[in-house]
């Protein structure tokens, strides 16, 4: 069976585009990380339903001419989810990366589709993460499935006259 290497908005973000990630309004924020050379060519079919993710995806396949990331749109939310579920049971027409939000993680670990990126060094990157975020990836703290990629910012606005 295919595995995933994951990653989702609400959730869990794609290792190679970790560096978009990473940045932060602190001023000591960690800089972000270079991924080694890569000589193979090689190209990496993208689910996600963020069309804001094609700037990043412009500036990796630019960065790392060998790896081409194709992204498509396929939905979001229960329809992708049952896309993908549908490609993996099959064993073919999965994609080799994938938005899922952080609710849904379970049942993709549980099912068995989704590649351990610990033994890639994923673990090297929970201290740029807020525990909470990186327990969401890692639930038993030693496999990683994920990168996290959105911490859901929220605001409350109310009128003062009301």
């Amino acid at each position: 069976m295919k595995k995933l290497v994951l990653f989702g908005l609400c959730g869990v973000f794609l290792v190679a585009t970790v560096p978009m990630a990473l940045v932060t309004a602190a001023s000591n924020a960690p800089a972000a990380p270079k991924l080694p050379a890569f000589t193979r060519n090689v190209t990496l079919k993208l689910w996600d339903w963020g069309a804001s993710n094609k700037a990043v995806i412009a500036a990796f396949n630019k960065d790392y001419p060998n790896i081409k990331v194709e992204w498509a749109n396929v939905g979001a939310g229960p329809d992708e989810y049952n896309k993908l579920l549908t490609a993996l049971k099959a064993g073919t027409g999965a994609p080799d990366i994938a938005a899922i939000e952080y609710g849904f993680l379970p049942s993709f670990i549980a099912f068995g589709g989704l590649v351990d990126l610990a033994k890639y060094g994923a673990n090297n990157y929970k201290n740029l993460y807020p525990d909470w975020a990186w327990r969401q990836v890692s639930p038993e703290g030693s496999a990683v499935y994920g990168i996290p990629g959105d911490q859901g910012p929220l605001a409350l606005v109310y009128r003062e006259d009301l």
